[in-house]
């Protein structure tokens, strides 16, 4: 769960809890292991703050500090990338 609490933040980003929402929202379709939306109050309409709630993974990320990690995570930046958020919002 990520609470959005800090006022100066949300004064400079006020659409971050909602951006979080709809990446969340598209993050199963990716090509590696993302969390996804379990939840969402971008307006603090139910909470006393904006709030999203997302699922966890098991275990630690598959990479380790060799020399292919930053490869692996280049990859991972990539495929996330490529989700096709329009087809989600």
């Amino acid at each position: 769960m990520r609470r959005y609490v800090l006022a100066d933040y949300l004064e400079h980003e006020p659409d971050a809890p909602t951006t979080e929402i709809v990446a969340l929202s598209g993050a199963p379709t990716a090509a590696v292991p993302t969390p996804g939306l379990i939840a969402g109050d971008p307006t603090a309409e139910r909470c006393d703050a904006p709030t999203v709630v997302m699922g966890e993974l098991d275990g630690r990320p598959p990479w380790d500090l060799g020399p292919r990690s930053l490869d692996r995570l280049v990859d991972a930046v990539i495929a996330i990338h490529d989700v096709n958020i329009d087809s989600v919002t």
